[in-house]
């Protein structure tokens, strides 16, 4: 299931040019997605609909709280 999100969260983040598609996975779970000028609201919304649909939860916006060392990683493990 891990996995399955880690590239759903890959796939949008190289669509919306946020990340290089040539990352590597190690690289992508510590990036901090609120560092990155290029994450908007958009970019936020989309990582929550895939998510939702994997992982037939509720996601909320509780998940993706501003925090300086808020990594794909660990917003992964709190939806998992």
């Amino acid at each position: 299931m891990k996995k399955k999100i880690l590239s759903l969260i890959k796939k949008i983040l190289i669509s919306k040019r946020v990340i290089k598609r040539n990352i590597k996975s190690d690289e992508l779970l510590k990036i901090n997605i609120f560092e990155n000028e290029k994450v908007d609201s958009l970019v936020l919304m989309s990582i929550i609909s895939e998510l939702e649909s994997v992982s037939k939860k509720n996601i909320n916006l509780g998940y993706f709280k501003i925090k300086k060392n808020q990594t794909v990683e660990k917003i992964i493990n709190k939806i998992s």
